[in-house]
């Protein structure tokens, strides 16, 4: 019980790159971060697909959006998201 405590207090889930940090509906971005557990990706508002997830990486379906959005992750092992404020921007 005490290792499950110290576990969960020591897990922080951080987003560290988005790549590409442009492009458009339906291309494929790669979120690198730490500590993703069956996460989800939104781009801006909207859900990205996700395709491929790894404990440090995310592959998802960029869905349809505007300007320049923060990228932001959702895991169950997490009560608030981790944001990366304007990191992915819309082609016109």
């Amino acid at each position: 019980m005490l290792l499950r405590l110290l576990l969960a207090i020591l897990l922080v889930m951080t987003i560290t790159a988005v790549s590409p940090n442009h492009g458009k509906q339906g291309d494929v971005i790669k979120v690198s971060a730490a500590g993703f557990a069956r996460a989800r990706v939104f781009v801006g508002k909207n859900l990205c697909g996700t395709l491929r997830q790894t404990q440090t990486e995310i592959y998802c379906i960029v869905p349809p959006g505007l300007g320049t959005v923060d990228v932001s992750v959702y895991s169950y092992k997490v009560e608030q998201p981790v944001t990366l404020k304007n990191a992915f921007t819309y082609d016109q």
